[in-house]
């Protein structure tokens, strides 16, 4: 008897979550590298306008700076999960190879490939 290969449903439907989460977790750190650069853009229009002193500027560029590493590292970090989780899903896909059957009224045949 034939058998077709079939999908590990479970597996995969948790490795789709996984990248799903990985996927919304980026964003969320993209809003968060925005707002901590959008924070120091309006310290520096303060700056300008003589609201704050030059090394309080200066402590705030390098808070901002630690925090954007850190946010970017997270980043990466988030992009490389989510690239082997991908890898994994396709993996898993690309192993359901297509077989050609057929029926006749012997039984049930699967075609070989040709080399």
């Amino acid at each position: 008897m034939v058998e077709i290969k079939k999908v590990d449903n479970v597996k995969l439907s948790s490795l789709i979550r996984e990248f799903n989460f990985l996927a919304e977790l980026i964003r969320a750190r993209q809003d968060e590298k925005q707002a901590v650069l959008d924070d120091f853009d309006s310290e520096s229009k303060r700056y300008f306008f003589g609201k704050v002193s030059k090394n309080t500027l200066k402590s705030s560029a390098s808070k901002t700076n630690k925090e954007i590493s850190r946010l970017d590292k997270d980043i990466k970090k988030c992009i490389s999960k989510a690239k082997k989780i991908s890898n994994e899903s396709m993996k898993m896909i690309l192993n359901q190879t297509y077989k050609k059957v057929s029926a006749t009224e012997k039984g049930i045949f699967v075609a070989s490939r040709k080399k």
